[in-house]
């Protein structure tokens, strides 16, 4: 799906795949992963049995933000060299991974909070049981 649009989409034994979408967007699914590419605006996503895939472009994020949330898998970001925003990735269960340096105040371990870029809008991105992975673009 692409275009600028409001979207509220529900899926349940199938996942939910978004390129090329800006607006506000809500999603939410049960037994299926969730994959956002060239996505931006007000973006609120949740699965229970599935991973998360995210995957920027541009400069930084454009619009109020983005929280995507797993209960059971991995959750993976791709972030291009450049880009601006304020990350917080975690998990309850598994490690936090990141391709590239970053600056942090306080205890690495299971969250990771720091602005990329020269910060911006909240990029969000958490799991349960599953590993947190920040890969570069």
């Amino acid at each position: 799906m692409s275009g600028s649009s409001g979207l509220d989409l529900q899926s349940r034994n199938g996942g939910i795949s978004l390129t090329d979408v800006r607006g506000q967007i809500e999603l939410a699914t049960t037994n299926g992963g969730i994959t956002l590419k060239n996505v931006n605006g007000d973006v609120r996503g949740h699965t229970t049995n599935g991973g998360v895939k995210v995957e920027l472009s541009g400069d930084g994020w454009h619009g109020q933000g983005l929280d995507v949330q797993t209960k059971n898998g991995g959750a993976q970001i791709v972030v291009p060299d450049g880009y601006s925003a304020h990350l917080e990735a975690s998990t309850k269960n598994g490690g936090v991974r990141c391709a590239f340096p970053v600056t942090v105040q306080g205890t690495v371990g299971r969250e990771l909070s720091t602005d990329l870029g020269q910060g911006g809008a909240p990029i969000i991105i958490k799991t349960i049981n599953g590993a947190v992975t920040i890969a570069r673009q």
